[in-house]
């Protein structure tokens, strides 16, 4: 009986290991290797507490592949993926379901959010901006939760938001500028509150607004300006 009460004890102990805290410091990744050896550093991390950034800030980073990170489910802090040259998409981090911030910027190649299919939650903000070869937000399609604001801007290839389809209500601001081929909103279809303002501007290619039906209100301002084709 002693026996069978350790063995027990010793399963409660490995299933309860199986999700782990670390790094409240946060860390930083600038190379392939950094991220391919992840794993072996840091075996039992799958709940990040601290910042995470992927990329060489103002550099660039030879990172093409994430599947270092697959073991990841939660970041506490800030999720930066930045000035990345050679990453078309972010899969490999297929088990992240929850995003203290998430700010996606100045990655050259990236072209979709495929492999953030498991994401539900964003505490924080969501920043994508100057990206120049992305065309679409698939990857975010799950996201039913976004706690701070909305920037999307400069993505001069983005022709929609259908990403953002689960999203219903912003406390915040959304903003919505600089992308000059997009040409549909359809993804905020079921967006019924926004908390403070809407902003969509400099959407050179926009020529309706469907997709704001559902939107019922808005605590401060609505601006729709400088969209050279749009009918407002």
């Amino acid at each position: 009986m002693k026996n069978v009460f350790v063995l027990l004890i010793g399963l409660v102990l490995s299933f309860t290991g199986l999700s782990h805290s670390c790094l409240p410091e946060g860390i930083t990744f600038s190379t392939q290797e950094q991220i391919d050896s992840f794993q072996a550093d840091y075996p039992d991390c799958t709940e990040i507490d601290g910042d995470v950034s992927i990329g060489d800030y103002g550099g660039v980073s030879d990172i093409t592949d994430l599947s270092g990170l697959s073991l990841l489910n939660s970041i506490g802090g800030v999720l930066n993926i930045w000035f990345n040259d050679s990453l078309f998409n972010l899969t490999g981090m297929d088990n992240l379901s929850s995003i203290g911030r998430l700010q996606i910027m100045n990655n050259t190649a990236l072209n979709s959010f495929t492999g953030l299919e498991a994401l539900t939650s964003i505490v924080g903000d969501l920043f994508i901006r100057f990206n120049d070869a992305l065309t679409s937000l698939t990857g975010l399609e799950n996201v039913t939760s976004i706690g701070g604001n909305i920037l999307i801007s400069d993505n001069p290839v983005l022709a929609d938001v259908d990403g953002l389809n689960n999203i219903t209500t912003i406390d915040n601001n959304i903003a919505i500028y600089g992308n000059y081929a997009l040409a549909s909103l359809t993804g905020l279809s079921n967006l019924t509150y926004i908390g403070r303002s809407l902003n969509i501007s400099q959407s050179n290619n926009l020529t309706t607004l469907s997709g704001l039906e559902g939107l019922t209100s808005i605590g401060e301002w609505l601006i729709i300006e400088s969209n050279t084709t749009s009918p407002v």
